[in-house]
């Protein structure tokens, strides 16, 4: 720490030294005896007067007394009060700044303490705050996808451009040729659903329950499934229902095995 500011700054101190050496001086010269002196210098003088001397034979008379018991102790009084103050002065301000020095090091200290604290309180914070599930989040394109293939599938199985269901039959060996025609749209309309769910659904429902097998998601042969065929839905009417038998609603089930930020749910 500079200490430059002792120029300027020291006389503001100087009224408080000269009060800090007062004190000590008068307990540690006598100042009482030098005013004890003074009195008995009056005393002597009183003492002279009474003797019918002159005014001037007792000032006289009592002269080096005071000179020696009274004056010349007044001046080092005097000349200790200057010199102590002058030199007090800078004393103070340079044990003030010592002090403020080492106040300032104990709060800069305390401050990083506080700052560390802070970092980890707000780590912690950061660590259990939920964080916003993202858009793109594993559940939600599970979910996502698996709303796009059914929207897909139950439009092509209830469209009205469906032919009827047509084909072989091994008590029928020779079909007319409007039943062949017949077999030949509904096979056309079948591979159509196909190809365009192998294009667009496929690649996309393997990755996704591949991502789950990473996360240790028991996913059975639901990826074998997919990748050869499309998704097995239940209709109303169907025989059996929504469940283990419906390979889209086995899809969209593992949604439910991670939270919004993809880590695996363990039951």
């Amino acid at each position: 720490m500079s200490h430059f500011h002792l120029l300027w700054d020291v006389p503001i101190f100087w009224w408080h030294a000269w009060g800090a050496v007062v004190l000590p001086l008068i307990e540690d010269l006598g100042i009482l005896g030098i005013l004890f002196a003074i009195f008995t210098f009056l005393v002597r003088y009183s003492e002279l007067r009474r003797k019918k001397k002159s005014h001037a034979d007792a000032v006289r008379e009592s002269k080096e007394y005071f000179k020696d018991n009274v004056w010349t102790p007044l001046k080092t009084y005097f000349y200790l009060f200057l010199i102590l103050g002058f030199a007090i002065g800078p004393y103070e301000l340079f044990q003030r700044d010592e002090q403020r020095l080492a106040d300032y090091k104990s709060l800069k200290s305390r401050v990083e303490d506080l700052r560390n604290q802070n970092d980890k309180l707000t780590a912690q914070v950061q660590q259990l705050t939920p964080k916003p599930e993202q858009p793109d989040s594993l559940r939600r394109r599970t979910m996502k996808l698996a709303d796009e293939v059914k929207k897909y599938v139950v439009t092509r199985e209830q469209s009205p451009n469906r032919p009827p269901v047509a084909i072989p039959n091994s008590n029928n060996p020779n079909p007319s040729e409007e039943e062949k025609k017949a077999m030949e749209r509904y096979h056309k309309y079948e591979q159509d659903t196909w190809d365009y769910y192998m294009s667009h659904y496929r690649a996309q429902m393997v990755g996704i329950i591949r991502e789950y097998n990473a996360k240790g998601v028991q996913t059975g042969y639901l990826e074998s499934s997919v990748n050869q065929s499309i998704p097995l839905i239940f209709f109303p009417g169907m025989v059996g229902d929504e469940g283990p038998a419906d390979e889209l609603y086995q899809f969209r089930e593992l949604a439910y095995h991670v939270d919004g930020n993809d880590h695996l749910i363990v039951f």
